[in-house]
C-alpha cells in the first residue's frame, strides 16, 4: 500500500474518532429513543439531560448536572448544582423525581392546530410553571397552565405552540415548587471518608477526641476534659449526625445565628487521596418561632438555616459519656496474640494459621503446650469486655502505685492483628467497690466488678477445646459404672444394648442410645481448675465410668451430624480402622450445671453436663420388663390377703374356679399387664409386697415363660413393682398397677 494511501486512511480514521467524541457522544441514540413513542417528550433520556430550568411566579430556577471526571454519561445519580437564583449545591432527589416525572409522563388528550389566541384560555400564554431541558445538547420547553375543562388534569404545550395537551396533575406537582426545594438541605453533602479530630464547644465546655492515625482502625482518644480512649461508637454517632445533618429551613435575611450554643469543628476528607481540610458546624440560638428548633450554619460563612435540636443530641452528650468504659475494645478477629502474666507465670496464647495454641510457664517449671478452643477463648475475650465498669477515675502518677497498678498483680496484653493495635490492660488492687484496672499507659482507672480476678488468672482453663472425645455412637461397645447405680451396659451382635450386670437383661434402648451419642461426644460445659481441689470431690469419685469403643474412627464430619441429631444410626460405619479406645471418666461433686469430673489421665477438672450426670447414675435396664400382651397370656395367679385367685385362658375365654369370666371384668386386668410400665427404676428390693401376680405365657412369647410380680403398698403417686427373677425396683404410676388390686373374679 503506497505512503499516501495510508495517510489518506488515517484522516479519516481521526475525522471519524473527532466525529464520535466531539458530535455524536452527544447526540441522543437510537437506542435511547426506543419506545418512547407514546409519551409525552419523545427526545428525552435522564441521564443525558445537562440543565433544567424551572420558571413560575417569576421566579427562576436553573439547575445544572455536575458530570463525573472520567464517567460522563454514567448510570449513578450525578451531583447537581443551582446557579439561580443563587449559587448553591442542588437536591438530588428532588431534581430526579422532577425528571422521572418528565420522563415517563403520557398525554392523555391532544388538541392540534391550536390558534395562538387560544393559548390565553389555557393558561399558556402566562404559564404556571415553564420548564426547560437541555438535553445531548438539544433544548426543549414544557410549558403548563391551567386545570383542563374535566379537571383531570393540566393543559401543557411543547414547543410547538400549534399542539395542547392535557397532562396529569402529577407532572405539575412535581414541577410546581420554589427554588429551597429543589435546594440541597444537607450541610455537609460531600460524604467524609475519614475525620482525624473532633473538637465540641458548649460555653465553657471543651470536648476534644483524636484519631489514632497509626492505626487503620478506628481507634479514639478523649484529650479534653481527661485524657483516656474514647467510645469508638460515639464517636462514629457523632460522625454519623454531621454527614446526615440537613436544615429543615433556610433563614431569610432578616435572622440571625445569634448567640454560639454549639460549636463543632474537625479536619476530614472526602477521599483517601484528598488532603484534611475543616469541617465547622455552628449551632445558635432558638430559630424563631420554630419550636424544637436552632439556627446553624456550615462553616464560617455558610447559608443561615434551622436544624432540629433533637437531630443534634449525638454531638450534645457530655464528655463522660464518650468515655470508652469497657477494659478491652479489640474484636475477637482483631486479636492475634495474648500474653497473660501474674508473678512468675505466663501464659501466651497465640493464632497460627487458624491453630489456635498455648504455651503456660509456671515460675521456673518448663514450658506446658497444648491447643487452645477458638470458641472458648472468643468466649473469655467477651466475658472481660462486658465486664461492666463501676467507675472510671481520672489519678496522678503518684496514684497508680497505692492503687496497685505500679506493680499490678496480673498485665494482659493483646497483640492486635495486621495493622490493629496492641492494648495493654493491668489489674492493681481494690477497694469496696471492685478491682482497679489500667487500660495501656491512661492515667485512668477503671474499677470492675471482682468477677475480673478470675478472668485474669493464668490458667488454661478458660481456653481448653470443650470437646473432649470425638468416636461414633455406634461404636460403644461397653459402659461399666460404679456408684449407686453400678451397672456394666454391653452391645450385642445385632447393635442393641443389654445389661450384663447386675443382672442379665434388655437395656432401656432410647436412654442406651442417648448415653452413646452423649459419651461419644463427650463435651466438658466448662473448665474449672487444672488439679483437682477438696471441693471437687474427685478424691474419693461418687461415681466412675469406664467405657470402649470399637471399629473404625470417626472423622469431624461424621461427630458433626451424630452431635447434631440426636440418634445412634446403628450400620456399620466406614472409617480408618483402630484398636479399641478406652476411657474412665470419674464424678465428684456436684455444681452449677452438672458435676465436677476428669477423664481419663489429664489433672484437668471440667463440668460434666447434668444430662450425661444423669444418665450414668440412673439404672439403664429397660422399662418394659413387667409388660405382657394380653394376646401371650395364659394364665394369671392373684394372691393378696391371703386369698388367691387363678385364672387360665381355656383356648377361647378366661376362667376361674371353673367359671368363664366377664369380658368387662378381666379387661382391668389384662390392660393393667399390658401397661404396668416402670417410670424410673432402682437396683435391688427394699419393700414387702401386699400382692403378687403369678403370669404364664405362651410358649412362643419372649422368656421368660412364667415370672412374678411382687408389687408393694402404694405410695402418693407410685407403686413400687420387682418382678422376682430380677434384683430391680421400677415405680409405676398408682392406676397402673390399681387395677390388679382390685381385681375379682
Amino acid at each position: 500500500m503506497k505512503t499516501t494511501t495510508v495517510a489518506v486512511l488515517a484522516g479519516i480514521a481521526v475525522s471519524l474518532f473527532a466525529y464520535i467524541v466531539l458530535v455524536e457522544r452527544h447526540q441522543l441514540t437510537d437506542i435511547e429513543l426506543e419506545g418512547r413513542g407514546a409519551r409525552l417528550i419523545e427526545r428525552f433520556s435522564q441521564r443525558r439531560v445537562q440543565e433544567v430550568t424551572v420558571e413560575r411566579g417569576g421566579e427562576r430556577v436553573v439547575l445544572v448536572a455536575q458530570n463525573r471526571e472520567g464517567d460522563e454519561d454514567g448510570e449513578e445519580e450525578r451531583r447537581w448544582d443551582m446557579r439561580e437564583p443563587i449559587e448553591a449545591r442542588a437536591d438530588t432527589g428532588a431534581v430526579a423525581a422532577l425528571l422521572g416525572a418528565l420522563e415517563w409522563a403520557e398525554p392523555r388528550r391532544k388538541f392540534e392546530g391550536v390558534e395562538a389566541s387560544e393559548l390565553a384560555g389555557y393558561g399558556l400564554r402566562e404559564p404556571a410553571v415553564r420548564v426547560t431541558l437541555r438535553i445531548a445538547g438539544e433544548a426543549v420547553t414544557l410549558s403548563i397552565g391551567n386545570p383542563d375543562a374535566t379537571e383531570a388534569g393540566r393543559y401543557a404545550m411543547l414547543d410547538d405552540p400549534t399542539v395542547v395537551y392535557v397532562v396529569g396533575d402529577d407532572l405539575f406537582e412535581a414541577a410546581d415548587h420554589d427554588a429551597e426545594h429543589f435546594r440541597n438541605r444537607e450541610l455537609f453533602p460531600d460524604v467524609m471518608l475519614a475525620m482525624n479530630e473532633i473538637t465540641l464547644r458548649r460555653g465553657a465546655e471543651v470536648t476534644r477526641v483524636e484519631r489514632d492515625t497509626a492505626t487503620e482502625d478506628e481507634t479514639w482518644y478523649l484529650r479534653e476534659p481527661v485524657a483516656m480512649m474514647a467510645s469508638a461508637q460515639r464517636v462514629r454517632d457523632i460522625k454519623r449526625t454531621i454527614s446526615s445533618l440537613e436544615a429543615t429551613r433556610f433563614a431569610g435575611a432578616d435572622e440571625r445565628l445569634g448567640e454560639t450554643f454549639l460549636r463543632f469543628e474537625s479536619q476530614a476528607k472526602v477521599s483517601d487521596d484528598a488532603p484534611y481540610t475543616p469541617v465547622v458546624l455552628v449551632v445558635g440560638a432558638p430559630c424563631g418561632e420554630h419550636e424544637g428548633e436552632r439556627y446553624a450554619r456550615s462553616g464560617e460563612d455558610g447559608p443561615l438555616c434551622c436544624v432540629r435540636e433533637h437531630d443534634l443530641e449525638a454531638l450534645l452528650r457530655p464528655a463522660a459519656d464518650l468515655r470508652e468504659l469497657r477494659p478491652i475494645t479489640l474484636p475477637d478477629t482483631d486479636v492475634q496474640a495474648i500474653d497473660l502474666v501474674a508473678g512468675a507465670d505466663s501464659l501466651h496464647i497465640e493464632d497460627r494459621d487458624g491453630h489456635w495454641t498455648y504455651r503456660l510457664v509456671r515460675g521456673g517449671a518448663a514450658a506446658v503446650e497444648g491447643d487452645v478452643d477458638p470458641d472458648a477463648f472468643s468466649e473469655w475475650l467477651s466475658g472481660i469486655r462486658a465486664l461492666e465498669t463501676i467507675d472510671a477515675e481520672s489519678v496522678p502518677e503518684s496514684e497508680l502505685g497505692r492503687r496497685g497498678l505500679a506493680q499490678p498483680r496480673a498485665t494482659l496484653t493483646m497483640h492486635g492483628r495486621g495493622s490493629a493495635p496492641d492494648h495493654t490492660l493491668s489489674m492493681g488492687g481494690s477497694d469496696m467497690r471492685g478491682v482497679f484496672l489500667r487500660r495501656d499507659q491512661e492515667l485512668v482507672t477503671l474499677v470492675v466488678p471482682t468477677e475480673v480476678e478470675d478472668h485474669l488468672r493464668v490458667s488454661v482453663v478458660h481456653f481448653l477445646p470443650r470437646r473432649l472425645i470425638r468416636e461414633r455412637a455406634e461404636g460403644l461397645a461397653q459402659v461399666v459404672t460404679t456408684g449407686g447405680s453400678a451397672q456394666t451396659l454391653e452391645r450385642d451382635g445385632d447393635g442393641d444394648f443389654e445389661l450384663s450386670a447386675p443382672f442379665m437383661a434388655a437395656a432401656d434402648g432410647a436412654a442406651a442410645r442417648d448415653l452413646a451419642r452423649r459419651l461419644a461426644t463427650l463435651e466438658a460445659a466448662r473448665f474449672v481448675a487444672e488439679a483437682p481441689a477438696a471441693e471437687h470431690g474427685l478424691g474419693t469419685p461418687r461415681l466412675t465410668a469406664r467405657f470402649r469403643f470399637d471399629g473404625p474412627l470417626a472423622d469431624d464430619a461424621e461427630v458433626e451430624d451424630a452431635h447434631d441429631d440426636g440418634h445412634d444410626h446403628g450400620g456399620e460405619p466406614s472409617g480408618p480402622s483402630a484398636p479399641p479406645r478406652e476411657h474412665t471418666l470419674r464424678v465428684g461433686a456436684a455444681t452449677e450445671g452438672g458435676a465436677f469430673a476428669q477423664l481419663d489421665e489429664r489433672r484437668e477438672v471440667f463440668v460434666l453436663p447434668s444430662a450425661v450426670v444423669d444418665l450414668l447414675d440412673r439404672p439403664l435396664v429397660s422399662m418394659d420388663l413387667l409388660r405382657t400382651s394380653r394376646v401371650d397370656l395364659e394364665g394369671v395367679r392373684i394372691e393378696q390377703g391371703g386369698a388367691t385367685v387363678d385364672v387360665t385362658h381355656d383356648g377361647a375365654f378366661f376362667v376361674a374356679r371353673g367359671q368363664r369370666i366377664p369380658e368387662e371384668r378381666f379387661e382391668g386386668v389384662l390392660t393393667a399387664l399390658e401397661n404396668v410400665r416402670g417410670e424410673r427404676a432402682t437396683y435391688g428390693v427394699s419393700f414387702e409386697p401386699v400382692l403378687t401376680v403369678g403370669v404364664t405365657r405362651d410358649a412362643g412369647a419372649n422368656a421368660p415363660q412364667r415370672y412374678t410380680l411382687r408389687i408393694g403398698p402404694a405410695g402418693a403417686t407410685h407403686t413400687p413393682v420387682q418382678r422376682a427373677d430380677l434384683a430391680a425396683t421400677f415405680q409405676v404410676p398408682n392406676d397402673r398397677v390399681a387395677p390388679l388390686r382390685d381385681f375379682q373374679p
